[in-house]
């Protein structure tokens, strides 16, 4: 019976690692994230929140800001989009732990055909546990997409 949890355990967390990203974020955020072909997740950028949660977990400023990327061409090959936003890090001290709250708004019209509109609200650590090996960040982005044909 342990045998048959474990596997429906796998089995469970298998069928929930599918990759969400497929459908809605293709192109990544900001243009010094196309440039570096779409890896964005260690780049120390105020726009890695989208794809690292864990990244502005070190910032000890409020930081904001806005940026607008039109394209003819994606990672993926040629597409045709104008894609702006907004975000702002907002760093908080709680409990001797740094903290900061990560919000951002990304609105992308794909040359009329589909517009997508995402809403993220993020929080992450810095230095969370401090073990003998190393230290451990933590980061966690909840995201609102809507995609209107």
């Amino acid at each position: 019976m342990f045998q048959l949890n474990k596997a429906l355990l796998a089995a469970c967390l298998l069928a929930c690692a599918v990759p969400a990203s497929a459908v809605f974020e293709d192109v990544p955020a900001g243009a010094r994230q196309a440039a570096m072909g779409g890896q964005s997740a260690a780049l120390e950028d105020p726009l890695s929140v989208y794809a690292n949660p864990a990244l502005p977990g070190s910032a000890r400023k409020f930081v904001t800001g806005a940026h607008f990327l039109s394209s003819e061409r994606t990672t993926q090959g040629p597409a045709e989009f104008n894609m702006y936003g907004a975000w702002a890090s907002i760093p908080r001290m709680s409990a001797g732990r740094m903290g900061t709250l990560s919000l951002a708004g990304l609105y992308r019209d794909d040359a009329g055909l589909v517009k997508q509109k995402t809403m993220l609200f993020g929080w992450s650590t810095w230095n969370l546990l401090r073990p003998s090996g190393g230290v451990l960040d933590f980061g966690a982005n909840f995201k609102i997409m809507k995609a209107a044909v």
